[in-house]
């Protein structure tokens, strides 16, 4: 048996509620339009009555502004200044509006009698009922007054339903204050973190001149400003400091540490003059840099290797970093003889190190984690064994050596967009008639 709906199409208010609900739900981002629309429908709601609103935020009590009297013949009495124009309108003390204010309470008065000494005579002084609520534009002390020309023209529903109506549209209007609030604050947090990012690109270094290498690095960031990075320093006898870092998280915050950990290395010089540091020694004095400057849960993971190019010797260590790759000829070798804890967990971390000798064509890829796991639209990830894949079919110099493993990985990737930072640099030993050629 089919439902037996109640007919509610002769409840005009009900039809208007959900106009206004409507109008709520679709009513865009300016607020006084907004405002201006539903009061009109509200106006309609209680027929043609006096339409009152009342600002008492900020006054004393019983003080208070009257902001709009729209009267029942369509007269403004009070030209509309409500609500944010309530600045410069005259402040009124006493009287009936006041004495309604105290009850903090929507009601109805039916038998309203208002003296010609009352400083809202002009505007209510002809008026035999009232009902009243407060709430509008979302604040308590923001009130709607509807006055009637006749004496018990209010029932104890009409004080509900104007209650309702009232809170209804102060709360949608303070949303809509809301909303603009945290677009405004979003979009000045954004131009902020786009500054980082615009530092951060800034800070990325450009390619050297280093005796006996070719070098290319690439970082792209999941958020605007990320916590990759890559690094070079010089060292005394011409030896030179190659990092890559990442430091845990996205955003600003993962950017400021690992900018702290790239200051720290180009403190190499200074500290150590013309002694060459060892990697492992430089990953402790950077871990205790950041341990003590206990920077919350972030933690930083890092490979560094120096080059030496008298004996064309590397020596690297790990900071809990993938192993770098090292292909020579057609083979492929992990340099994960050594890897010990992250940066800034623990104070008094040893790092260990191992040096060997490179040969001429060899390729050394340093990457971050964002390079084999990113994940295609099959939530398939690109993995371990297809960078290793794509580095042995890579040919040429190393900036086409890089550009030919991250043209296999998008390709992979298929326009999917990487959840995690991504940071590669390739190192290419040269041969030696090349740099005796470039010497």
């Amino acid at each position: 048996m089919p439902l037996e709906f109640l007919d509610t199409s002769g409840n005009y208010r009900l039809a208007i509620f959900s106009e206004m609900m409507n109008v709520i739900a679709g009513g865009g981002e300016d607020a006084r339009a907004l405002h201006q629309t539903l009061v009109s429908m509200m106006r309609r709601a209680f027929g043609k009555r006096c339409y009152v609103e009342i600002a008492a935020a900020g006054l004393p009590r019983g003080a208070y502004r009257i902001t709009r009297a729209w009267r029942e013949d369509d007269v403004e009495a009070v030209p509309n200044s409500s609500p944010w124009r309530a600045n410069g309108v005259p402040v009124r003390e006493g009287g009936v509006i006041a004495e309604i204010l105290a009850q903090n309470r929507a009601l109805a008065v039916n038998r309203l009698q208002v003296p010609d000494t009352d400083p809202a005579f002009p505007e209510i002084g002809r008026y035999r009922s009232v009902a009243a609520a407060p709430g509008a534009a979302g604040e308590r002390a923001n009130w709607v007054m509807i006055f009637d020309l006749h004496e018990n023209a209010f029932t104890d529903e009409d004080v509900a339903t104007l209650m309702l109506r009232v809170n209804l549209i102060g709360l949608a209007l303070k949303n809509l204050d809301t909303i603009r609030e945290l677009r405004s604050a979003t979009a000045y947090i954004q131009a902020e973190v786009d500054r980082i990012a615009d530092i951060q690109r800034a800070l990325l270094p450009e390619i050297p001149d280093v005796i006996g290498l070719q070098i290319a690095g690439s970082w792209e960031t999941f958020d605007r400003a990320g916590g990759d990075a890559y690094d070079y320093a010089q060292l005394p006898n011409g030896a030179w400091a190659f990092l890559i870092s990442d430091a845990s998280g996205h955003g600003p915050s993962a950017a400021v540490v690992s900018a702290v950990l790239n200051a720290i290395l180009h403190t190499i010089p200074v500290v150590h003059g013309a002694r060459i540091p060892e990697p492992a020694e430089v990953l402790a004095f950077a871990n205790e840099q950041l341990a003590d400057k206990q920077i919350g849960q972030s933690f930083v993971t890092a490979f560094l290797a120096v080059w030496h190019p008298r004996d064309r010797t590397i020596t690297y260590a790990r900071a809990g970093h993938p192993p770098a790759i090292l292909r020579r000829k057609n083979q492929i070798q992990l340099l994960d003889a050594v890897g010990d804890l992250p940066l800034a967990i623990f104070n008094n971390t040893t790092y260990s190190q191992r040096t060997f000798v490179l040969e001429e064509d060899d390729v050394i890829v340093l990457f971050t984690d964002g390079i084999v796991e990113a994940f295609n639209d099959r939530d398939e990830m690109f993995g371990d064994d297809r960078l290793r894949a794509a580095l042995l079919a890579a040919d040429g110099d190393a900036a086409t050596i890089l550009a030919s493993i991250l043209t296999t990985q998008r390709q992979f990737l298929a326009g999917t967009r990487s959840r995690d930072d991504a940071t590669m640099l390739v190192l290419k030993v040269m041969r030696a008639e090349i740099q005796k050629d470039e010497n």
